[in-house]
């Protein structure tokens, strides 16, 4: 089956959380340390201030990702963030490439000025991927989260529109 690449609706939040929590279970993608209610999906795809973008292959998700303010500073009203997901089944199938180029045309399309990624160092996918869009390594954060039982450092990296 061909993969949809298409913008989230409420109907995603099930599998937005299936996705998230395996992450959340296999650690070094993600600092939350519990996973997370379907509710907590449908209030983002619910807020107006984010993007949520999800690749599916028919019926089946299989990454998503989304786009949402990086400070609620007024300051910073033309920065976002983004963060990508993907199913553990398509690892290295491009999926996190095409979610992350609809990410970047979203805030172009919406005049935003930077994004922000933020990376467990260890993540070498994340990192990459970033990477090839175009984003700059700013620097490394050390052992600023705590993974498991052991500290992690974060990458920032930032792309100018």
């Amino acid at each position: 089956m061909k993969v949809e690449v298409r913008r989230g609706t409420v109907m995603d939040a099930r599998e937005m959380a299936r996705i998230y929590n395996f992450h959340v279970r296999l650690g070094g993608r993600t600092l939350d340390t519990v996973e997370l209610p379907d509710e907590y999906f449908l209030e983002i795809l619910a807020d107006d201030k984010q993007t949520v973008i999800v690749a599916a292959d028919g019926h089946n998700m299989v990454g998503w990702g989304r786009l949402f303010p990086w400070s609620k500073k007024f300051g910073y009203r033309q920065t976002a963030e983004t963060s990508i997901y993907v199913d553990v089944s398509s690892y290295r199938s491009r999926i996190g490439s095409r979610i992350k180029s609809a990410l970047i045309e979203n805030a172009r399309s919406q005049g935003l000025h930077a994004l922000i990624a933020r990376v467990i160092s260890s993540n070498t996918g994340g990192m990459e991927i970033n990477k090839a869009f175009g984003y700059r390594l700013v620097g490394i954060q050390r052992e600023v989260g705590i993974v498991g039982l052991h500290y992690v450092d974060v990458a920032i990296f930032e792309l100018l529109l």
